[in-house]
């Protein structure tokens, strides 16, 4: 009997840790769902997808290029590479970064869908699946999108009103209506297949996060007689307008123009209609040119280890090595601070250095802010980030919250959790996060 029980647990642990394996693996495929059709990857000798690896302590990047795709395809994501790529990571000691870009591909008579699946984990509980798509119009070799199937009110509302009723079917009262409704940008992700019109929707767009992304199909026929004015197997369009070489915003310094909000992270970002833009800085400067830096600093210096024992300042929570002309720290308070940063020495080149100096030098610009420090008690939480509540309070089982996300919480990123003016933890609510909650950047 003892050896019937020794073998059932050993069977309960082989199953335990496959399911966490699979579930770990289902977390990294963007098109891992069972009901999903799968991934078409053209293996042809004439034409085969390009997979992109990089694996490091702090990034793990997979991405799948579609075989023959058209160029927009491929430089949408050769940015998403390079712009995962210059995130921070933040915790040293944490997993890596995980980005991942598969795609499925639909050839119609009329028209080439990609459809590509993305999934991205930057830290926290659980990673973010988003969807973006591009329609060609084999005729005229041009993009197409939304509206050029979708082109008066009364065709969309018919078309929402379908999507409502396919979205009910499939997810009861749990799906978020707020997710289909034209005016925000959330239909722009459509598909053509071979005998319908696809919508695909991020993560938390129209259904709770355990859904994952959500792909919804309407069929020609149900098109054809409601919606579409050709009769055709596949619907008619107007002739398209001729595609912008490239989106109006396209580094950081025209995301801030353009919108006028900064994530104060180091490097600073930019959102704009779902991308993130990082502010890129020069580590070489001319020698004589100074680059200012928003930097906070910490309550208390730390013992550290540079040529010999030291102290340092925490600045932005780092070990800070080296001093800050014209700057006096004292104990009990933490500061936010102007500095400029300059090359030491007039230069880079490692033999004009002497060994074990600094290659910068840093001077003190302006004190934006002093105050005196408090013990932070207060811990983020909630399913997406966005509740600040009390250490005793989290502990007793508090910061339990639905998994729905919003744009808004977005905002909370790079937000302060601590004590308030009334004692409470909460957001401390900065010029920043105040414009970020007004207008959060949508991730769709």
């Amino acid at each position: 009997m003892k050896k019937i029980y020794l073998v059932l647990l050993a069977l309960f642990l082989v199953l335990l840790v496959a399911g966490f394996l699979l579930q770990k693996s289902n977390q990294k495929n963007p098109f891992n769902d069972s009901d999903r059709s799968p991934t078409i990857i053209d293996n042809s000798p004439q034409s085969k997808d390009v997979i992109y690896e990089s694996v490091t302590p702090t990034h793990d990047i997979s991405v799948v290029f579609p075989a023959g795709a058209p160029s927009v395809v491929v430089d949408y994501i050769q940015d998403e590479i390079d712009t995962f790529a210059k995130l921070e990571h933040l915790e040293t000691d944490g997993e890596p970064y995980v980005l991942r870009i598969d795609y499925k591909k639909f050839d119609n008579p009329e028209y080439e869908s990609y459809v590509l699946g993305q999934y991205s984990f930057t830290g926290g509980v659980n990673g973010n699946e988003l969807r973006k798509t591009f329609v060609f119009d084999k005729l005229t070799n041009t993009e197409v999108n939304f509206v050029d199937f979708f082109n008066d009110e009364e065709r969309v509302d018919v078309l929402t009103t379908e999507l409502s009723r396919l979205l009910g079917e499939k997810y009861g009262e749990s799906w978020f209506k707020e997710g289909i409704t034209p005016e925000s940008g959330n239909l722009e992700n459509v598909y053509v297949t071979n005998n319908a019109i696809g919508f695909a929707f991020p993560e938390y767009a129209v259904a709770p996060g355990v859904e994952g992304a959500v792909d919804i199909e309407i069929p020609f026929d149900f098109l054809s007689e409601s919606i579409l004015q050709s009769t055709s197997t596949t619907p008619a369009l107007p002739t398209p307008e001729p595609i912008p070489a490239q989106s109006k915003v396209n580094n950081f310094d025209e995301c801030v123009a353009e919108t006028g909000l900064i994530a104060e992270s180091y490097p600073r970002q930019c959102f704009y209609e779902g991308q993130t833009f990082v502010e890129e800085i020069d580590e070489n400067p001319i020698p004589g040119d100074g680059i200012e830096l928003t930097v906070n600093v910490g309550p208390e210096e730390v013992p550290c280890e540079g040529v010999g024992p030291q102290a340092c300042l925490m600045v932005d929570g780092q070990l800070f090595y080296d001093g800050i002309n014209g700057f006096t720290h004292e104990e009990g308070f933490t500061y936010r601070l102007k500095i400029k940063r300059t090359l030491a020495f007039g230069t880079d080149d490692p033999n004009e250095i002497p060994a074990d100096a600094s290659l910068y030098s840093y001077e003190l610009v302006e004190v934006l802010s002093k105050s005196q420090a408090v013990e932070n008690t207060c811990v983020v939480a909630g399913c997406s980030s966005q509740l600040c509540i009390s250490k005793e309070e989290a502990d007793a089982g508090g910061g339990i919250s639905t998994c729905e996300f919003r744009d808004s919480y977005a905002c909370y990123a790079t937000a302060s959790c601590e004590p308030q003016s009334t004692g409470e933890c909460g957001w401390t609510l900065t010029d920043e996060l105040t414009q970020c909650l007004e207008n959060p950047p949508s991730l769709i």
